[in-house]
């Protein structure tokens, strides 16, 4: 969700939530939108933001990561 508009911004869909479904949703994110150098990518602490793959593709779309401290609940 793009916290200024209010509105989704990327998303897919799938009977699990791996690392390849959150991997599309990101890749489609990028292409879609094409985000300014610097944005600030947030999410929770699950396992596939964490992989090294996801975090390679924020690095490559020059986007900072933010994680949420555990055990905190969404706004």
């Amino acid at each position: 969700m793009d916290l200024f508009f209010r509105r989704i911004v990327g998303w897919d869909y799938g009977s699990t939530m791996d690392e390849e479904l959150v991997l599309a949703a990101l890749s489609r994110d990028i292409r879609d939108r094409q985000p300014e150098v610097g944005l600030i990518h947030h999410s929770e602490r699950g396992g596939q933001f964490a992989s090294r793959k996801y975090r390679a593709m924020l690095w490559r779309a020059e986007m900072f990561q933010s994680m949420s401290a555990a055990g905190t609940r969404p706004v």
